[in-house]
């Protein structure tokens, strides 16, 4: 600011407040957007997982009328059971979802991941081993807003279809990344035999990993349990 008239001064004051300026908006869109999108997929990971039990719900529904219309009080107790056992899913699922929101980007990942745990295993009864290494860099909050919501969804695939007796979140730092391991004990799957409605769960954890540069994979064979 020493060399030249005022003018000179003066414009390039000018030039450095307006790229302040500009850089200032240009954070507050990338902000609105990251927002914007997170909103979407929420939107749509609870869209899809009702209207599957709303679609199981309308079925039964008829096949209870059916089965009332031709006396067959058999069935129709086999599929009362089935509607009820799908709406106190549905209520689980959307207190959780709702719970799930309530976990903001305030504190560091491994505080989270500790504070999930908790809840899984005083919920549920799943204990949950932690195993976090020292030197985990803080990662900013849209990462880790991601990264929390992709275990969260791990952690309700192994609460819903599992069986597992015992769950593992793994932390540590290698090779400049930071990588984290969801691991149980549970039953397994073939990549072909995923359910529809699971595939929605999967889907998700891979576009919110896609969103923020990592890397995803699931790992799992029957009877070997699974890694994600």
């Amino acid at each position: 600011y020493l060399v030249g008239d005022n003018g000179d001064r003066s414009h390039h004051i000018t030039h450095q407040v307006g790229m302040l300026v500009e850089m200032e908006r240009l954070r507050k869109s990338l902000k609105f957007e990251v927002v914007i999108q997170e909103r979407t997929r929420l939107a749509r990971e609870i869209h899809d997982s009702l209207a599957q039990t709303l679609a199981f719900l309308k079925l039964t529904a008829a096949q209870m009328q059916h089965y009332l219309g031709q006396g067959d009080y058999q069935n129709l107790n086999l599929a009362l059971k089935q509607s009820y056992q799908a709406l106190s899913e549905a209520y689980i699922d959307t207190r959780k979802v709702i719970d799930d929101l309530r976990l903001g980007p305030q504190e560091d990942l491994v505080s989270w991941l500790t504070q999930l745990a908790k809840t899984l295993e005083r919920d549920h009864g799943i204990p949950i081993q932690c195993n976090f290494t020292e030197g985990i860099p803080t990662l900013s909050p849209e990462v880790q807003v991601q990264l929390l919501r992709i275990i969260q969804e791990a952690l309700n695939n192994i609460r819903k279809h599992s069986h597992a007796n015992q769950v593992a979140i793994n932390v540590h730092y290698w090779n400049e990344n930071v990588v984290i391991e969801v691991q149980d004990d549970g039953q397994g799957f073939l990549p072909e035999e995923v359910p529809e409605m699971s595939r929605y769960g999967l889907r998700g954890m891979r576009e919110r990993s896609e969103a923020i540069g990592a890397d995803f994979q699931v790992v799992s064979q029957p009877g070997q349990g699974t890694t994600v």
